[in-house]
């Protein structure tokens, strides 16, 4: 799944559909024409000067296909050298790609579709945008698999610059793994960032570059913690979904108990997004 300020794509197994939220309707279905393959990952477009782009890639084709929503065709396709995980575009339109290995490759320009492999980042197992860069920086934090989190920003005129590293500030969860990071969307200053582990425990991170500490652990309330989203119009307030028990647990970011615990549905939950 993935949303800009127009569209909200939604994968299958074989396809992609693409709506128009601001008209509310389906716009179009991408469907693949490689049977022996299927949708691993996706991305739409979230520059403003240009929404009408999504990012697909299928597992053991070794390429991303750059995707024209207007125009219902393949803009262009770039040969990648290892399988993808996951990739994702921020609001410079610069495209970060995980690959399998746990190297990250970027994409500034997607009409050349050159990939550069950000150097000395090894063992990446997952990575988030900052959702507020502009002309100025482009921000992305990202974790390890030996759960060191660290914050980068990718200056255009200086070489790759890691900002920013926890670097054992969390080792009282080293026998847990990271499976979620979230930047906390009411600062600006990129210093807040929410992690979520295998175990279901979160906490939320100050990342000062002189002593990054954890500021608060929320209870525990469900297993297989699935995801965390920031709710946009309530600052301090996030939800934390829970596969096995298809609970919404709800908390402010000043407090370790939830406001409130809500089951949504008799059905484990395996992926959301939220619409605002």
């Amino acid at each position: 799944m993935d949303i800009n300020e127009k569209y909200f794509g939604y994968g299958s197994t074989m396809s992609f559909i693409i709506f128009n939220h601001i008209e509310n309707n389906l716009h179009i279905l991408i469907d693949n024409k490689l049977s022996s393959t299927y949708l691993k990952s996706a991305s739409l477009s979230k520059s403003l000067s240009n929404l009408d782009l999504v990012s697909l890639y299928y597992s053991k084709t070794n390429y991303l296909i750059i995707f024209d929503i207007l125009k219902g065709c393949t803009k262009n396709i770039c040969q990648v050298d290892n399988e993808v995980l996951y990739h994702d575009y921020n609001v410079n339109n610069y495209l970060l790609i995980l690959f399998e290995n746990g190297v990250l490759g970027l994409i500034k320009n997607t009409s050349q579709l050159i990939v550069d492999i950000i150097p000395n980042f090894q063992k990446v197992v997952i990575f988030r945008w900052y959702p507020y860069s502009n002309l100025d920086n482009n921000i992305f934090c990202f974790c390890t698999s030996d759960n060191d989190v660290y914050m980068v920003n990718l200056n255009s005129e200086k070489n790759y610059e890691t900002k920013i590293g926890l670097n054992g500030s969390i080792k009282e969860y080293k026998n847990n793994k990271i499976t979620e990071l979230q930047w906390y969307l009411s600062d600006s200053n990129y210093k807040y960032i929410l992690i979520g582990f295998d175990s279901s425990d979160i906490c939320l991170c100050d990342m000062n570059p002189e002593n990054a500490t954890i500021i608060t652990k929320f209870e525990r309330t469900g297993k297989n913690l699935n995801k965390l989203i920031w709710i946009k119009n309530e600052p301090g307030v996030f939800y934390s979904f829970y596969k096995s028990s298809a609970k919404i647990s709800i908390f402010n970011a000043s407090s370790p108990n939830p406001k409130k615990i809500t089951k949504i549905t008799d059905k484990n939950i395996s992926n959301c997004l939220l619409l605002t």
